[in-house]
C-alpha cells in the first residue's frame, strides 16, 4: 500500500500537468505510455521471444497514434495493414515445422495476440489523444482519468474490507462483487464532483451516467488485462511501477475508459 500511494503521489500530479498543459507533452506522454505498454505486452504474449513481431507490434501501435495527429487521415490504410501484416505473420512464426498441428496453433494464437495487441493499444489508445482534442478535452480527460482512479479505490478498499463473492475467479481471484459496487460507488461520487469543480455544466443526470459508464469500463479493462495475465501465467505485466507492477497495469482500466468516454461527449454534443 505504501509504495501505491508513494506511486500514485509522483505520477498524478505529472499526468495532470500533462494533461491540462496539452500539446506535445501530452502527446509525448500518451506515445511514451502505449509504446512502453506495447512491450510490456509483447513481454506477456506466446511470441514473447520473436523480436520481430515485438517492433511489428510497436510500429503498428504508433501509427495509430500518429494518426490522431494527421486527424484521422489514415484509419482505413493503417487498419487494413495491421490487419494484412498479423495475418502475414504466420509465414515467418515457426515456418519450418509447417505440418506439425500444435506449432500450427501457436502460430495462429501468435498472429492473433499480435493484432489484438495493435489494436488494444494502439487503436483504444489513441482515443487518449482523441479525448483530449475535444472542446473542453482537458476537462473531460481529467475527469475520465480521477473517476477512473477512484473506481479503482473504491473497489479496492471494499474488496478487502468485505468483500466475500469472488466475481471471476478463474480470471481475477481477488475481484469481488462487494468490490465492484464500491467501484461504482466511488466513480459515482467523483464524477459529478469533478464535472462541477471543472466547469463542465452536466446536468447531475448526464454526469451520474459519466460515472457509471467510467466504473462499467474501467472493471471490464482490468479483467480482461487480468485474463491475458492469467493465460500467460504472469502476476504482473511489468514492473515498472511500484506497488503497481507494470505500466499496463495502471493502464487497463483506463485504455477501455478513454474510448467510451469520448464517444459519450461526443453524443452529449449532439443532444
Amino acid at each position: 500500500m505504501e509504495k501505491r500511494v508513494l506511486s500514485a503521489a509522483i505520477a498524478l500530479p505529472i499526468l495532470t500537468a500533462a494533461v491540462w498543459i496539452g500539446d506535445i507533452w501530452y502527446t509525448l506522454v500518451v506515445f511514451t505510455a502505449c509504446v512502453l505498454g506495447a512491450i510490456e505486452y509483447h513481454k506477456i504474449s506466446p511470441s514473447a521471444n520473436n523480436v520481430s513481431l515485438g517492433i511489428l507490434s510497436i510500429i503498428g501501435v504508433a501509427l495509430f497514434l500518429f494518426n490522431v495527429q494527421v486527424e484521422g487521415k489514415y484509419s482505413d490504410v493503417i487498419l487494413t495493414a495491421v490487419i494484412i501484416v498479423s495475418l502475414a505473420g504466420l509465414i515467418f512464426i515457426n515456418g519450418s515445422k509447417i505440418l506439425d498441428l500444435s506449432v500450427q496453433i501457436d502460430r495462429y494464437v501468435s498472429s492473433l495476440w499480435l493484432l489484438g495487441g495493435i489494436l488494444y493499444l494502439g487503436w483504444l489508445g489513441s482515443h487518449f489523444l482523441l479525448l483530449r482534442g475535444l472542446e473542453m478535452g482537458k476537462e473531460w480527460t481529467i475527469l475520465a482519468m480521477y473517476s477512473t482512479f477512484a473506481t479503482d479505490t473504491g473497489a479496492f478498499l471494499v474488496g478487502t474490507w468485505i468483500g466475500r463473492h469472488r466475481m471471476v475467479p478463474s480470471i481475477s481471484p481477488g475481484k469481488t462483487w462487494e468490490g465492484a459496487v464500491g467501484g461504482l460507488i466511488g466513480s459515482l461520487v467523483a464524477a459529478p464532483l469533478l464535472a462541477t469543480f471543472l466547469g463542465l455544466n452536466l446536468p447531475i443526470v448526464y454526469s451520474l451516467v459519466a460515472g457509471a459508464i467510467i466504473a462499467l469500463a474501467g472493471s471490464v479493462g482490468d479483467l480482461v488485462e487480468s485474463m491475458m495475465k492469467r493465460s500467460a501465467e504472469v502476476k504482473d505485466a511489468g514492473f515498472l511501477v511500484p506497488g503497481h507492477g507494470g505500466l499496463l497495469d495502471r493502464l487497463d482500466s483506463l485504455i477501455f475508459v478513454a474510448p467510451v468516454i469520448y464517444y459519450y461527449a461526443k453524443w452529449l454534443t449532439i443532444i
